[in-house]
């Protein structure tokens, strides 16, 4: 009877502990990471902030007029894009009210998705736009360096879209 219990017990706390170890591979898969890796990504961002690794002006190794050019450049783009995304922001807000109305008027829910639709596209012309007229400022090898940023800067934004769409 004593090896029986002692068989169950030790059973039980087996599958106890082969649990655990299941949950935190599931926790690891979903991208949920412990304070230590959240900790080395943060220290990891501030060197390279402190170090300007990401600075395109640094990057790209422009000249003085080259880089007066940028900024003007990157600041007309700014402008129009706040606009843009204040305007988005506000077309969102209206649509989160009306899907909260009792009767929700499909037509202005339409109306209001093709105005964002047409608002990003806008967004994207502004950038496209402006990549261009930068492309215009640099010479090759300058050019090289710009796609490789840019090319970065596309694949971090899609992994914070995945992220994003994991934690849903």
């Amino acid at each position: 009877m004593k090896k029986i219990l002692l068989f169950i017990v030790s059973l039980l706390i087996s599958d106890i502990s082969y649990s655990q170890i299941q949950r935190g591979n599931n926790l690891q898969r979903r991208g949920m990471i412990d304070r230590d890796q959240i900790k080395e990504r943060l220290e990891m961002r501030k060197e390279s902030m402190q170090n300007k690794e990401n600075d395109p002006l640094i990057l790209l190794n422009l000249t003085d007029e080259q880089r007066k050019s940028f900024k003007e450049i990157n600041s007309k783009h700014l402008s129009v894009v706040q606009e843009i995304k204040k305007e988005m922001t506000k077309k969102k807000l209206e649509m989160q009210l009306e899907k909260m109305e009792d009767k929700i008027d499909i037509s202005l829910v339409n109306k209001l998705i093709d105005d964002l639709s047409d608002l990003e596209a806008e967004l994207r012309k502004s950038e496209f736009s402006r990549n261009l007229e930068i492309r215009y400022l640099l010479d090759d090898e300058q050019e090289v360096r710009f796609e490789r940023i840019m090319q970065r800067k596309k694949m971090m934004e899609k992994a914070k879209m995945m992220r994003k769409n994991s934690r849903i």
